[in-house]
C-alpha cells in the first residue's frame, strides 16, 4: 500500500487543481478581487524607492502597482485569509534573512496563518518554513497569484 505524507498529498492536489484552472486565463483584475480586504493606505515615497531600488526586477508589474498604492491589505478571499505585508515588513523581514536557509533567494511578502508566500524571479510561491521542499509556483503575477489564492482550500 502506498503512503502519501498528508502534506504532500495535498500540495499535489493543490498543484492539478492549480494547473488546470491557471490554464483557463480568464482571471478577475486584481483591482476587483482585493476589495474585499482591508487595504493599507499608500507607502511613503522613501518606502517604495527603497523596495524598488532593492528589488525592482523581481517584482511582477501588476504586484508593484497593488503595494505602490495600498501598501499592503489583509482579509479573506474565498475563506481564505490572506495578509499582504506592508513594504517595511517586507524590508525588514529580507534584511535578516539567513542566506543558509533555501527561502533567502525569495522575497517574502504575504502569509497565511500557516503559509508564507514569496517572489522569485518574477514568480510568486507558496513556502512552508518548516519545509525546505515545498514550494508552489503560484503565478507569474501578482492577479494569477491573487486567483491561485482564492481557489486554495486548506485541508
Amino acid at each position: 500500500m502506498l503512503k502519501v505524507c498528508p502534506l504532500l498529498g495535498q500540495a499535489l492536489s493543490f498543484k492539478i487543481v492549480l494547473t488546470q484552472t491557471m490554464e483557463n486565463r480568464n482571471f478577475r483584475p486584481f483591482h476587483e478581487v482585493i476589495q474585499v480586504l482591508d487595504l493599507n493606505p499608500k507607502p511613503t515615497a522613501e518606502e517604495l524607492n527603497e523596495l524598488t531600488n532593492l528589488y525592482n526586477s523581481e517584482l511582477p508589474s501588476d504586484y508593484l502597482e497593488f503595494i505602490s498604492e495600498y501598501n499592503g491589505a489583509d482579509g479573506e478571499i474565498n475563506d481564505n485569509y490572506l495578509s499582504m505585508w506592508p513594504i517595511r515588513d517586507i524590508l525588514d523581514v529580507a534584511s535578516v534573512s539567513d542566506e543558509d536557509n533555501f527561502h533567502s533567494k525569495f522575497l517574502l511578502v504575504a502569509s497565511t496563518g500557516y503559509f508564507k508566500y514569496g517572489i522569485f524571479n518574477n514568480t510568486f510561491y507558496e513556502l512552508d518554513m518548516l519545509e525546505d521542499t515545498y514550494q508552489i509556483d503560484m503565478g507569474k503575477s501578482f492577479t494569477e497569484f491573487l486567483h491561485a489564492f482564492s481557489i486554495r482550500q486548506d485541508e
